[in-house]
């Protein structure tokens, strides 16, 4: 799940294939990446490696519960 709406009870999920390659996290292509690269990540830590993905497919979906509310 990528994202989740605790209010609404949806989310939405998506999946990318392609391939991955570290960049030279000192090289100015990194630079330029990281620059325009969201700064919010999920685990802690400091980010020192840039990827970039060449993506072949995409595909995502939107998710709901069908339980109903517990109040």
């Amino acid at each position: 799940m990528d994202e989740l709406d605790e209010a609404t009870r949806t989310g939405w999920d998506v999946v990318a294939h392609g391939t991955v390659q570290s960049m030279n996290s000192y090289s100015d292509d990194a630079a330029a990446v990281a620059a325009g690269a969201p700064k919010l990540t999920w685990a802690p830590g400091v980010r020192r490696n840039v990827m970039t993905i060449s993506i072949t497919s995409l595909s995502g979906r939107a998710v709901s519960s069908d339980e109903p509310d517990d109040q």
